[in-house]
């Protein structure tokens, strides 16, 4: 995509959504994996992992994660770059409640923020296979 070119907006909105429940997904999926290893089971482990793996939640949560390390493409401060993650994601979830102002990113300027924002949905919706 070219600079300044936007999302359309229903794939910003399905991107949006994907990313507000990442959280909820991230658990689901360690919880299903706790109980496969807790199963007592190993015959049946392997193959209920790959099952896991291959479902749509994982996928959305190993989309979600790529994008994520791509937002951060040239950020050397570990800090800062996990800074951005969470407020990238705060600010997914309820923009009016985590505007930028609010985020408190050191070393991000309101500029860059919003660009690497509009960099990380075009990450995710090329990784959900969107566009």
């Amino acid at each position: 995509m070219k600079y300044k070119e936007s999302l359309p907006r229903d794939v910003r909105e399905l991107c949006a959504a994907h990313v507000r429940g990442y959280e909820r997904r991230l658990e689901e999926l360690s919880r299903k994996r706790e109980a496969v290893y807790g199963s007592g089971r190993p015959e049946k482990a392997a193959e209920e992992l790959e099952a896991l793996d291959k479902s749509g939640d994982s996928r959305s949560v190993r989309a979600v994660e790529t994008a994520l390390l791509l937002a951060c493409h040239g950020i050397r401060s570990r800090t800062v770059c996990e800074h951005l993650r969470r407020g990238l994601v705060r600010n997914l979830c309820n923009r009016r409640l985590w505007p930028y102002e609010r985020l408190n990113l050191p070393g991000i300027g309101k500029k860059e923020f919003y660009r690497r924002k509009q960099d990380f949905l075009v990450a995710l919706a090329e990784e959900l296979g969107y566009l």
